[in-house]
């Protein structure tokens, strides 16, 4: 059995509690696409509430006389060796 608590690790909110992801970043080639920008001042906007769910409101641009930017990022991996990436779905935390 390895001992991970040595290694470097990340938490991340986007990840379930009982997931675990191990990474052999030598393996893993990215591809970075660039980014593109987009700009509007006569979009309406759907907006969200802290849990993230539709709260109902729409807000115009053109009317309140804003503007938004949009940034898209194109970025992609890919697993040079097949096992450069590995994930459970069972882990169980012992505090």
């Amino acid at each position: 059995m390895t001992d991970y608590r040595l290694s470097p690790s990340l938490d991340s909110g986007a990840v379930p509690d009982n997931r675990v992801i191990l990474l052999d970043p030598s393996g893993i080639a990215i591809s970075d696409d660039g980014v593109i920008l987009d700009s509007s001042d006569q979009t309406t906007l759907e907006l969200f509430d802290s849990n993230g769910d539709p709260s109902g409101d729409y807000l115009s641009l053109w009317q309140n006389n804003l503007a938004a930017i949009k940034v898209v990022h194109y970025l992609n991996w890919l697993d040079l060796r097949g096992t450069s990436v590995s994930f459970t779905d069972s882990a169980q935390w012992v505090a």
